[in-house]
């Protein structure tokens, strides 16, 4: 799915909106997996997620070159990695609290469909900056 994602968001230079749709899939298969746990659809809903995560990170890492150039550009790109292997120990954590808490795996199927759906609003906001338009299409 990655080479797909990645397809379509160069040709159509939407990489926010193919962001979003990988957020999207993501909080669907995570919402799947609470409400159909003890189902057959559990196995689509729990393929859901990995492929989310595909469609998201196939257009995320063009994003910081759109508003980046050269030098900082590096430098940015080197703070998003930086921060997103933290989430490499903040995630598992907050999995594991979810599930301390609340007492099944459902409630931290449900807080990562929450962030999932919070970052939607956030890549369809970023979409309407100007460096962040699409070009247009030459013929």
């Amino acid at each position: 799915m990655y080479p797909i994602a990645a397809k379509v968001s160069d040709r159509s230079d939407e990489r926010c909106g193919v962001a979003a749709l990988g957020l999207g899939l993501l909080f669907a298969g995570c919402v799947g997996l609470t409400l159909f746990a003890a189902s057959p659809l559990c196995v689509i809903a729990l393929a859901m997620v990995p492929l989310g995560n595909a469609v998201f990170l196939s257009s995320f890492w063009c994003l910081p070159a759109r508003f980046l150039k050269e030098p900082p550009a590096a430098a940015g790109i080197a703070l998003i990695s930086a921060i997103g292997s933290s989430g490499g120990f903040f995630g598992p954590s907050l999995v594991g609290y979810l599930k301390q808490t609340t007492g099944s795996y459902t409630g931290a199927f449900i807080g990562l469909a929450v962030l999932s759906l919070a970052s939607v609003p956030v890549c369809l906001a970023v979409r309407q900056l100007p460096s962040f338009k699409p070009a247009p299409a030459v013929s």
